[in-house]
């Protein structure tokens, strides 16, 4: 960026870069998932109208943590239907989480808002996500000199996406004189991933997608 002020003096700005994320619904490639012991709290709730929802929400998990792997061999670049290794150029985590979320990647921290990601919004018509550049993660210890790099060359053959999970405002507890449930969007504790890996040749692919349908299938090995 440069800037000029009134006596024509330029300023500039050092190089930097932004990405773009999903901007439909189906450029989420990964699913929400939630615990299914939480999913059944909710269930319970819709068919048997004498429990109490106190005691339904206190049954309910008050911090779910998911993780899942993701292995160097997914990280291979396809071409013409066969998997090579390839100069990775960025990698770019997005991901949300209902009602709050906070994420890491390989045990470091990610999150940097505290437990107020995302904003609350009328869940009902959006939901803000968060984009994390997990790049150095995947070309740690590659010190070619070369911006960019391959993958299995970093310290681990690996990589692991970690959650944690609050009820946050998705979920509130119920309580008397506060605005009812019913009258707000609300659910179990949720969250849907996915990494887009860009390599040098300007292939994209998406790994690490949140969903039983991942596992196995380049997504890394499930999320649990």
């Amino acid at each position: 960026v440069r800037v000029w002020d009134g006596t024509d003096d330029v300023s500039s700005s050092d190089w930097s870069r932004f990405a773009v994320g999903p901007e439909r619904d189906d450029d989420w490639h990964g699913t929400w998932i939630a615990h299914p012991s939480d999913m059944d709290t909710f269930r319970r709730e819709e068919d048997e109208r004498s429990t109490d929802e106190c005691t339904l929400w206190n049954e309910r998990r008050p911090l779910p943590l998911f993780r899942t792997s993701i292995a160097s061999r997914d990280l291979f670049s396809i071409n013409n239907g066969s998997k090579h290794e390839e100069r990775i150029s960025s990698a770019l985590l997005v991901i949300t989480g209902l009602g709050s979320f906070r994420a890491s990647f390989d045990g470091v921290p990610l999150s940097t808002s505290g437990p107020i990601d995302p904003p609350f919004t009328d869940y009902s018509k959006r939901v803000m996500y968060r984009g994390f550049d997990v790049t150095p993660f995947l070309l740690a210890n590659d010190d070619d000199g070369d911006e960019g790099g391959t993958v299995g060359r970093g310290k681990s053959s690996s990589h692991v996406i970690g959650v944690t999970l609050g009820s946050g405002w998705w979920d509130h507890r119920p309580v008397s004189g506060m605005a009812k449930p019913k009258l707000l969007p609300r659910g179990p504790a949720t969250v849907i991933a996915q990494v887009y890996v860009t390599y040098a040749s300007g292939e994209v692919r998406v790994v690490g997608r949140t969903g039983v349908e991942a596992r196995g299938r380049g997504g890394g090995g499930g999320w649990q």
